[in-house]
């Protein structure tokens, strides 16, 4: 007995899906999308019909948001690549939860976790300690961590990562912060 077409067209769409390489897009504003939308379109460019991109796009403030977060958690539960697209800005707390619950939910046992840094790099001398913290969650995740960024990104944060620690003159190693809480300015 023939299959109907429908069904053979629905077994052969569920087939490709499950051969598509899911990527998870998480971006910090609109310049930071706009860039991940020019890699996407570049791993098209490179690969052709093989594999299958199948893409979802996230940003910072709809991970804030339980619904969103919700369904980020379930995209990247199944992705091979979690995307996020960023300044160089701390990431914000829903950031951070929204990874702690990808860590429980995920159930893909490889993958990648790529970080591209958009312009206007937003660079600190706390940037090197997020980079080090994603390269954690990608171990939490059982993910690759693979960081994109631009040669001058990557050479200030190494400088960052390179500065010694100097206390001020008359300061003696360790540095012990003041044991008050204000700063006497107005007293």
């Amino acid at each position: 007995m023939n299959e109907p077409v429908s069904s053979r067209a629905a077994d052969a769409a569920s087939a490709m899906a499950a051969s598509a390489c899911r990527v998870v897009v998480v971006s910090e504003d609109r310049v930071a999308q706009g860039r991940a939308m020019e890699t996407a379109n570049w791993l098209r460019a490179q690969f052709g019909e093989e594999p299958v991109f199948d893409f979802s796009f996230w940003n910072f403030k709809e991970l804030a948001e339980p619904a969103a977060a919700s369904k980020a958690v379930e995209a990247a539960a199944h992705a091979d690549i979690i995307l996020l697209s960023a300044h160089g800005n701390d990431l914000p707390a829903a950031v951070g939860n929204w990874f702690e619950r990808c860590r429980e939910a995920r159930t893909k046992a490889e993958g990648a976790l790529a970080l591209l840094l958009a312009e206007p790099f937003m660079l600190s001398a706390s940037s090197g300690h997020a980079i080090d913290s994603l390269q954690l969650f990608a171990r939490h995740l059982h993910m690759d961590f693979l960081p994109l960024m631009p040669q001058p990104a990557e050479r200030i944060i190494q400088s960052f990562r390179n500065r010694p620690n100097i206390a001020p003159a008359g300061v003696t190693e360790p540095f012990d912060p003041p044991s008050h809480n204000h700063w006497g300015l107005n007293e």
